[in-house]
């Protein structure tokens, strides 16, 4: 078996099975390059490669337990460094086919590393110039309850520090994403190399999930914490027996990841209460207190180095810029309980009612965490992952980020068993604590998700941009329940986010109380313009005290249509008519039976020189006339008749679409046709 440790029944199967995923997941990126492969040909050199060592992986796991251990663990080594290679690969091409960066925070990083690099404070500038320079989308925007967005630097001066060595050596192009991809396969092979051989493959998995990956390349900046915060949680539990350089290395490991994000901030109370409490059971409790002060002196004296400069040049700009994210007033977002009052309008009255919930909950599960310590053990270095689920902005990345340090504290800490669990009769304080502060967590849940949304809102009609099929303007009805006046800002919830904040046409800046007013919106940008495709929200944020409100979702597309044909493949003379008949199906292609409705054929000429009007006749109709209506018949399909007189190279192209009959927007666009009529085939 590949570098076995020991053969066990148990530990061949698990093995067999782990390699197994690490065959096929070396596949996966070869089928994933192999859609590149027409813009960069030398891509199959390298997909064939990954395809043919994933089967090879695959066979030599399920059928060899006993091959030479040296000669396995360079397979497996080897195996390692082609999965990071696939994922290599397959960035560069995100980052060829995508070069925006994607999340305001990495264009800040790269924007404040550059300013740093010139010998400036980035705390005291403004980081709104980075948007046009790395052409970060709106959509990417931070956004506060007033509509307006977060410019200042948000997290400590290693987020940006990690860039210079790159800018000093001339490379900026990129430079953050391409820095964050190579960080990431580091932090992949580190968690390989730390796992116990049986486990390596772990490291690998974790290494190629999707969501892990995207977020790498997406700009998602926390990346940068995990390769110390890895070194830091290695064998955490061990660290009281550590001496020499291995005593120094927890606490400075701790103290650069702590320098670069604040998600691994909640992990050190937990720490150091298991730490504490381990010492205390063995009865050094004065020691406890000296490792835990050391532990601390150097872990904060890394901190203090790393930003000590910017502090002394002007300490109240680098703490509000490290406070940013929890001092914003950012609007709330992600896919923790939060949802509930973001996309169902369960709650989101009152925004601080979560605040309240995330600190309880930090002190109810840190409560909980000593009084049945160890049993919770294998959950310290996640601990941020649960106690922000809580939070009012509650992302993704929050809760799998730590999917690397998590897996590597896991496996390298000692065992808990039955035996190490405590009464927890002894530990009567910490059960009244643990008990009070679920009590309290459990009160201000009910009020983060029983406050009444200030206001509510009903979409009255919509204006699109047509055979672009976006929403450009939406007409509103809003009420304002409350007992004060409210000055709502509005945007559109739409693929689970908020787009950037539409601008107000009509409607009072201000809705006094009781009170309901018509609000026109109009979409700022192209990016925040909602597609046709898809079903959308308004959601209106206040201040003080924050709130949110959301419409019921607007479908815009109750049925849609399919043209038959699909394609006209063969040139067709001038004169001959070409029957082109639409279906009107549902969202699951399903054929609805509705008899009468108007369906609109349009045409189109699409040449090199820009748009020009067709020249064909639809159903008799006159030369170039777009376009031409025919009703359904009692199978829900419509027919037109196309013929052209004209012979000519640029096709006519034929689509499709229906009508609301209320506010005249069109909508459930067919495929597009297009239909070559010229002479001599």
């Amino acid at each position: 078996m590949l570098d076995q440790p020991e053969v066990t029944t148990k530990s061949v199967e698990t093995y067999r099975a782990l390699w197994g995923i690490v065959g096929f997941l070396l596949i996966t990126w070869a089928f994933l390059l192999f859609a590149f492969t027409d813009l960069y040909s030398w891509l199959a050199y390298i997909e064939v490669l990954l395809g043919a060592w994933g089967l090879a992986t695959i066979g030599l796991a399920w059928t060899a337990p006993t091959y030479n251990r040296r000669y396995m663990t360079m397979w497996n080594w080897t195996t390692a460094i082609l999965t990071m290679i696939g994922f290599g690969a397959w960035a560069w091409m995100q980052i060829r086919l995508s070069p925006s960066y994607g999340t305001d925070e990495i264009a800040f990083n790269q924007y404040a590393a550059q300013i740093a690099s010139h010998w400036h404070n980035p705390y005291i500038h403004s980081m709104a110039p980075s948007f046009q320079m790395f052409h970060v989308s709106p959509n990417g925007y931070t956004f506060r309850l007033n509509g307006t967005p977060v410019e200042a630097l948000s997290y400590p001066a290693l987020s940006f520090l990690i860039y210079l060595p790159s800018l000093w050596l001339g490379f900026a192009t990129q430079m953050a994403v391409i820095v964050n991809v190579v960080l990431w396969a580091l932090a992949v092979l580190l968690t390989f190399y730390l796992l116990p051989k049986r486990l390596r493959p772990l490291a690998l998995i974790a290494g190629s999930l999707p969501i892990l990956t995207g977020f790498t390349v997406g700009g998602v900046t926390d990346v940068v914490f995990l390769i110390p915060l890895i070194i830091a949680v290695y064998q955490w539990d061990r660290y009281p027996t550590f001496t020499g350089w291995r005593a120094w290395m927890t606490p400075v490991a701790m103290g650069l990841a702590i320098s670069v994000k604040q998600t691994p901030w909640p992990i050190i109370p937990f720490l150091l209460a298991a730490w504490y409490l381990e010492l205390n059971r063995q009865g050094r409790r004065g020691e406890a207190m000296r490792m835990l002060t050391r532990f601390l002196l150097i872990m904060g004296g890394v901190f203090l180095v790393i930003n000590l400069p910017f502090i002394l040049s002007n300490p109240s700009a680098w703490l509000q810029g490290v406070l940013t994210p929890v001092a914003s007033n950012a609007v709330p977002a992600g896919q923790g309980l939060v949802g509930l009052a973001i996309f169902l309008g369960i709650g989101g009255g009152n925004l601080f009612y979560f605040s309240l919930l995330l600190i309880i909950t930090f002190g109810a599960f840190f409560v909980i965490y000593v009084a049945t310590f160890p049993r919770f053990k294998a959950l310290t270095v996640l601990t941020p992952s649960f106690i922000l689920f809580f939070s009012a902005r509650s992302f993704a990345s929050y809760f799998v980020v730590l999917a690397l340090p998590a897996i590597v504290a896991l496996c390298s800490t000692t065992s808990v068993t039955r035996e190490d669990f405590p009464r927890l009769t002894a530990h009567k304080r910490f059960e009244y604590s643990a008990i009070g502060l679920a009590v309290a967590g459990l009160l201000a849940g009910t009020l983060a998700l029983t406050s009444s949304a200030p206001l509510s809102i009903q979409i009255l009609s919509i204006k699109t941009t047509g055979q672009l099929a976006t929403i450009i303007q939406v007409r509103l009805n809003v009420t304002n329940h409350t007992n004060h006046s409210v000055t709502p800002a509005f945007t559109v919830q739409n693929g689970g986010a908020e787009t950037a904040f539409w601008i107000r046409q009509a409607g009072p800046k201000t809705l006094r109380a009781h009170s309901s007013a018509f609000y026109n919106l109009m979409a700022p940008n192209f990016f925040a313009q909602s597609p046709l495709t898809g079903g959308f929200q308004i959601a209106a944020f206040t201040e003080n005290p924050g709130s949110v409100s959301i419409s019921a979702p607007f479908s815009v597309n109750p049925y849609h249509l399919i043209m038959n044909p699909e394609a006209v493949n063969q040139v067709q003379p001038p004169g001959k008519v070409v029957t082109l008949t639409t279906q009107l199906v549902d969202a699951f292609d399903n054929p609805v039976h509705l008899t009468g409705l108007p369906v609109f054929l349009g045409q189109t000429v699409y040449t090199q020189a820009g748009q020009i009007y067709g020249q064909a006749s639809i159903n008799g109709k006159g030369v170039g006339m777009t376009p031409v209506v025919a009703y359904t018949d009692s199978n829900g399909a419509a027919t037109f008749y196309v013929t052209s007189q004209l012979s000519s190279t640029d096709p006519v192209y034929f689509e499709a679409n229906l009508v609301n009959n209320l506010t005249g927007y069109p909508y459930g666009y067919s495929e597009i046709v297009p239909i070559r009529f010229l002479n001599g085939h």
